[in-house]
């Protein structure tokens, strides 16, 4: 039980130091995910354009 209120209390601390970068938070999880977006469409994109040629 006191490892669990430890993590509990690890947790918020972490929140709180954190809290103040967010937006480079947010900012850093929507470019990795346009990151794998177009990581994932680009080569069918490409390759779509191929077979036209």
């Amino acid at each position: 039980m006191k490892n669990i209120i430890s993590q509990k209390s690890a947790l918020k601390e972490l929140v709180k130091r954190i809290r103040k970068y967010w937006y480079m938070i947010a900012a850093s999880v929507i470019f990795a995910s346009i990151y794998v977006v177009l990581s994932l469409h680009i080569p069918r994109l490409i390759g779509f354009g191929k077979g036209k040629f």
